[in-house]
């Protein structure tokens, strides 16, 4: 049997993030260029010798051709829809790109690109999608956020997307979170000091607004927080968690 044709190694680096990741075949994705489409008759030439010497080939042929000769159907997808156009128009915005689109995009992709991290986790949240929930998280200047998506990958074992989120807060000279606050840690529930203190005025039965005027923060922040209450509380609305709060001895019993 004839040996395959030696393939030349390229010298290729890319940086990704800081690492150097060489990629020698890279030459090869370029199919029209002369060198590349000479390799693939040689490889082709090598195979096809290989395989016309096989006696059961066209027997193998005939019976796959038979198995597969039916009518087919591609999985069903929404092509251009509002969450495929959202993603495309967060990563663009993530490489600098500012575009506009004709359409509405998906609520949490639109506030993300917004700027607007609290209320882009919250929504993330909102639908049970932990991962995009720490990645807009990730984006924010609050070092409460920053410790809860550095502490969010970890817990899902995304330990690639984890690094690239710490190197590019290192890039943005923002301080790495290092792990929950003492104060998270000694909590049952996980939850901050802050979020304690929503946790009681709420069982208070105060509003959004009213909280924002007690702490001094807006509704917004206040509904951040809210969110991440119900969230460690693994609760869906804002009685149920206090219900759980005082059943777990994390506020006193009315």
């Amino acid at each position: 049997m004839r040996a395959y044709p030696q393939s030349r190694m390229g010298s290729v680096v890319d940086d990704h993030h800081g690492e150097q990741v060489p990629d020698p075949y890279r030459w090869l994705e370029t199919t029209t260029d002369q060198e590349t489409t000479r390799w693939i008759a040689a490889q082709n030439e090598v195979t096809e010798g290989f395989l016309a010497a096989v006696p059961a080939r066209e027997s193998i042929r005939a019976q796959v051709t038979a198995m597969s000769d039916y009518p087919k159907l591609t999985v069903p997808f929404e092509r251009g829809g509002r969450w495929y156009l959202g993603e495309l128009l967060w990563r663009l915005h993530c490489a600098g790109e500012r575009r506009t689109v004709p359409q509405p995009v998906a609520e949490p992709f639109a506030l993300m690109v917004a700027g607007d991290a609290a209320a882009a986790a919250a929504s993330w949240d909102a639908i049970g999608n932990p991962f995009w929930a720490a990645l807009a998280r990730a984006a924010s200047d609050d070092p409460d956020d920053l410790r809860a998506a550095t502490t969010g990958f970890e817990a899902l074992g995304a330990t690639a997307t984890h690094a690239a989120v710490v190197r590019d807060l290192r890039r943005r000279r923002t301080p790495v979170p290092r792990g929950p606050r003492a104060g998270s840690r000694a909590n049952p529930a996980g939850l901050t000091e802050r979020e304690m203190e929503v946790l009681l005025a709420l069982a208070e039965g105060l509003s959004n607004a009213e909280i924002a005027a007690r702490f001094v923060l807006s509704e917004k922040t206040v509904a951040h927080h809210v969110s991440a209450v119900l969230r460690k509380l693994q609760e869906p609305s804002r009685s149920r968690a206090v219900a759980t709060a005082r059943r777990t001895g994390l506020i006193s019993p009315v």
